[in-house]
This record gives C-alpha cells, sequence and structure tokens, in this order.
C-alpha cells in the first residue's frame, strides 16, 4: 500500500533516484558496447573480405574503421566494468559479512 501512495504523489521519483540512473547508464553502455561489438564484426568482414589490402606492404587505410569501432567498443566496455564494480560494492555494503571489504576501503581512503 504504502508503495502506491509514493507512485501517486511522485511517479517519476523512482526512476531520477542515483542508483536506478547509475543502472540506466550501465545498461546504456552495454548495448551501446554490444552494438560497437555487432558493427565491428561486420567491418572487419568486409575488410578481410578484400584481398587486395593484403598485398601491399603500408599499412592499409581500411583497417581504419574497424580499429576505431574496437577501441571504443574497448573504452565502453572499461567504463561500464567501473559501474559494475560500483554497483557490486553498494550490494555487498547492504549485508553484514560482506560489508567488511567496503568498510576497509572506506578506511583506507
Amino acid at each position: 500500500r504504502r508503495s502506491m501512495i509514493i507512485y501517486d504523489t511522485r511517479p517519476l521519483r523512482y526512476f531520477f533516484q542515483f542508483w536506478n540512473m547509475l543502472e540506466l547508464v550501465n545498461l546504456v553502455c552495454f548495448l551501446g558496447v554490444f552494438g560497437l561489438k555487432i558493427a565491428w564484426i561486420v567491418q572487419s568482414r568486409r575488410v578481410t573480405d578484400n584481398q587486395t589490402i593484403f598485398t601491399s606492404q603500408d599499412y592499409p587505410a581500411q583497417l581504419e574503421g574497424p580499429l576505431w569501432l574496437y577501441s571504443m567498443a574497448l573504452y565502453v566496455n572499461s567504463i561500464n566494468c567501473l559501474l559494475t564494480f560500483f554497483k557490486l560494492l553498494k550490494y555487498l555494503s547492504m549485508n553484514d559479512n560482506f560489508n567488511i571489504l567496503t568498510r576497509t576501503i572506506e578506511k583506507s581512503a
């Protein structure tokens, strides 16, 4: 019943809480990495199907696109890992047995 009262008074209140926004950013990063990986696979396939790039001694410019996609996927995935680590620390702090890790990090800072 209490949840109905909160929902009736401020329906967007839940979505704008810090941890829910962090979860949303985490999911957007995950979907972004998924899209970048698919684009990387498709573009890499197109480049490797072109056999003429491997006959030259110079660095082929066609590899710049797949390189950029792979690098962006790596960078966005590292942000995703950090956000997931922060969420993990939050959930570990809720349990008294696992709270030792978060208290140790808090004391050392």
